[in-house]
């Protein structure tokens, strides 16, 4: 599910970067991805209340609309963090190691093989993506991050317990705020939700800080 999932993200990416795709194209493209994943398994099955570790299963309608929610959400969101050099790579390598020793605490090989090739290939490609970047990731990059990350998380909560997903959250807290400010300051607005502003969090940053290496 990861790997058919993954080529099928790559390959949007790579048309986007080379042609350039409308986002609506692109969202039904990784709507079919993530139910590409949710066939073979990663799915949100149930929520828990933390503080009583009391869990409700959810129907199978519900379980498939939050999975892919979940999944959509996260690969755009890295994509939107994808702002200043080196920023999603660094952000998505903190992200991977967190969700990796998750997987591994929690018994999940599958989890814990992906998640250290994976960040082992973003610290790998960091000192070349960072400011001044020679390569760069670009939709075609930004979103298999951000798909891969939402499965890790998936799939570390599938093998623990039922406060498992509370720490995913908390790990990807960052592109989740950004994502949820992007679209209320839209809404709000008065502007399509995917239009694109240069009002994200590092765009502030980049503004307080003065060089994309001190923000990032």
């Amino acid at each position: 599910g990861l790997l058919l999932g993954g080529v099928l993200i790559l390959s949007v990416g790579a048309f986007d970067d080379r042609y350039t795709l409308g986002p609506w194209t692109k969202l039904i493209v990784q709507g079919l991805a993530a139910m590409i994943a949710i066939f073979y398994g990663f799915r949100i099955e149930h929520i828990a209340d933390p503080v009583t570790r009391t869990a409700w299963m959810l129907p199978s309608w519900l379980m498939t609309l939050v999975s892919m929610l979940w999944i959509v959400g996260i690969t755009n969101a890295l994509n939107l963090l994808d702002g200043l050099d080196g920023l999603a790579t660094g952000v998505a390598a903190i992200i991977g190691s967190t969700l990796t020793i998750i997987c591994w605490q929690g018994g999940a090989e599958l989890g814990v093989i992906v998640g250290m090739a994976f960040v082992g290939s973003l610290l790998g490609f960091l000192p070349r993506n960072f400011s001044p970047a020679r390569i760069f990731l670009g939709d075609t990059g930004a979103l298999f991050i951000g798909y891969v990350l939402s499965l890790l998380a998936i799939e570390g909560y599938r093998q623990g317990s039922v406060l498992t997903f509370v720490v995913p959250l908390l790990a990807l807290a960052v592109p989740i705020m950004d994502v949820g400010l992007s679209v209320l300051r839209r809404l709000r607005g008065h502007t399509a939700v995917m239009q694109a502003d240069r009002l994200h969090i590092h765009h502030k940053l980049l503004e307080s800080e003065g060089s994309q290496r001190a923000a990032v």
